[in-house]
């Protein structure tokens, strides 16, 4: 059963992303492309709320979490991206430099590479809404308030820094206010806890276990790849030894 329902999030993961990279190549922007990751994993909570069969009162619960995450987020990258354009964010920019040739074809790629990082971390969101257990148990409310602690974390550690950039002032500056005067990246740690939350709510459901991957594979990212290594890098660039 699970099957059918990846199989449908797969084959939607994919056209979405090949329209985006269509779009992208259009209008030179690579960057969308983190928009419709976003966008498209709230998708996929609201597909499976659609199409499984399971308790209404649990199935809303998950479908609520998973795209007041994704809206968040997604509109988040979407005021990044539209405020850069026609410029493109620098991690898309140094592809470009790093690829040389056939950069369309190898954009292509790495779009529906995200198609299938929707698909993987989508299960969270599915498990639950299979899971035919009356009410919420209470591993489903614990899950619950740490998704909410790293929603409402990350959303103030991106307020406190898009106020103290939008400063004049502090122009070349590096932000150590709130937040971020206890953590370099309080952003990516509270987007690793909303997955912590997604996972811990799983373990009321037959298998629930299995999504702690998704835990694991947003440290991998967020950690050791698209994560604080280019942020870093970036934040070395821009303010040099106030970063360092």
């Amino acid at each position: 059963m699970i099957l059918k329902y990846l199989i449908i999030a797969s084959l939607f993961a994919s056209s979405l992303m090949f329209l985006v990279w269509l779009t992208a190549s259009i209008v030179r922007n690579a960057g969308i492309v983190d928009i419709a990751w976003a966008a498209g994993l709230g998708c996929s909570a609201v597909g499976y709320f659609a199409l499984t069969p399971g308790v209404f009162s649990r199935k809303i619960m998950i479908a609520v979490m998973g795209i007041f995450w994704a809206f968040r987020l997604a509109s988040h990258l979407a005021k990044r991206v539209i405020g850069l354009h026609p410029a493109e964010d620098a991690r898309y920019a140094e592809l470009r430099t790093l690829w040389k040739e056939n950069i369309n074809f190898k954009l292509f790629l790495f779009f529906e590479a995200q198609a299938l990082l929707i698909v993987l971390l989508s299960v969270p969101f599915l498990l639950p809404m299979l899971n035919p257990s009356p009410g919420i148990l209470a591993v489903e409310k614990l899950g619950f308030g740490v998704w909410l602690a790293g929603l409402l974390g990350e959303s103030l550690a991106d307020r406190q820094l898009r106020r103290f950039k939008a400063d004049p002032d502090n122009h070349g500056k590096v932000c150590d206010r709130g937040l971020w005067s206890v953590s370099r990246h309080p952003n990516y740690f509270f987007e690793w806890i909303v997955w912590w939350g997604f996972c811990i709510f799983n373990l009321g459901s037959q298998g629930g276990w299995i999504s702690f991957y998704c835990v694991a594979l947003m440290f991998l990212f967020l950690y050791y790849l698209t994560g604080i290594p280019f942020s870093e890098k970036m934040s070395l660039k821009s303010k040099g030894e106030a970063y360092l």
